[in-house]
Parts: C-alpha cells; structure tokens; sequence
C-alpha cells in the first residue's frame, strides 16, 4: 500500500462503505444456486484510523467460501 503494509488481495471490485463508529451489520441475500458452492470470496478492508502510524490501518484478509 502506499503508506505501508501489506495488501493480502487483488483487488477485483472495490467499494466504499461508510460504517458508524460503533459498527454495523450488513445482511445481504445470496440465489440459492448449486452452481455458486464452493465459490470463494477474499477480502481485506482498509480503515481511516488517525490512531494509526500513517493514518490508516487495513484488517487481516478473509476468505469466505459459499456453501451448505
């Protein structure tokens, strides 16, 4: 990244959500369709964080995996 640290991904699509300091939840239906199990979704966020050394922080990554 450009002020430090790792990047885990590449990003494909990238999309600003803007949180409440106290967090959220986001729920969002997925099509029940056989052909998406085992799909596999690596994520990473970056955070504004005026804590942080350069002003900016970035979560671990994640992998999420569709499935039953």
């Amino acid at each position: 990244m450009g002020k430090g640290g790792d990047l885990l991904v590449v990003p494909l699509i990238t999309f600003l959500i803007p949180l409440p300091v106290g967090g959220t939840t986001l729920a969002e239906d997925i099509d029940n369709d056989p052909a998406l199990c085992g799909f596999e979704f690596f994520v990473q966020s970056l955070v504004a964080d005026k804590g942080a050394a350069k002003k900016q922080s970035a979560s671990a990554g994640l992998k999420l995996v569709l499935g039953y």
